[in-house]
């Protein structure tokens, strides 16, 4: 019974791994880029003893990570009309609707983004090879604030972290029989 318990409490991890792994691949693939760079993921499984203690041993994948080609870079000036999980929706100067990646959603939170409908913006970014327009730069008209997604000199992702490819992980298990 506990046997079965355990088995199947790993296939969840497996699944949720698998899960993130993929859409991670998906994120970088959709960021249209065209050059590359190494960022490290970090796992780690355990191995219990009968006191219900384990300790495992991580380490580093080395994962592709989407770059911009800022040759293309352009300065885009426009109102919000909507921003929801990592996309800002603007209506340009000419009046076109134009949506803007802004990558990890996670991050633009943790940067304190957080546009309100109709405030003006102007966004500093590329198109990409997808064919979707991200973000490098925004700032607030409102208040001069700059919020960076890309770093302005290389176009790397400012939520890719800094690809040092080491890892650790710890596990806990027991033994009952």
């Amino acid at each position: 019974m506990l046997r079965n318990i355990l088995i199947g409490i790993f296939a969840a991890i497996l699944v949720v791994a698998l899960g993130t792994a993929a859409y991670n691949v998906i994120g970088a693939q959709a960021a249209g880029a065209t050059n590359t760079a190494v960022t490290g993921q970090a796992g780690g499984q355990g191995r219990g003893q009968a006191s219900g203690n384990g300790q495992g041993n991580g380490s580093g994948v080395p994962q592709a990570q989407a770059q911009a080609n800022l040759a293309s870079a352009k300065t885009v000036h426009g109102i919000v009309s909507a921003f929801n999980y990592g996309t800002l929706t603007i209506q340009t100067d000419d009046r076109q609707a134009m949506g803007v990646q802004l990558g990890n959603s996670n991050y633009a939170t943790s940067i304190g983004f957080a546009p309100q409908s109709g405030d003006g913006v102007t966004v500093y970014g590329f198109t990409g090879d997808q064919g979707s327009f991200s973000a490098i730069t925004i700032t607030m008209d409102k208040d001069g604030k700059v919020y960076a997604f890309r770093d302005t000199t290389t176009g790397r992702p400012a939520w890719a972290g800094g690809g040092s490819g080491n890892g650790g992980g710890n596990g806990k298990g027991g033994a009952n029989r």
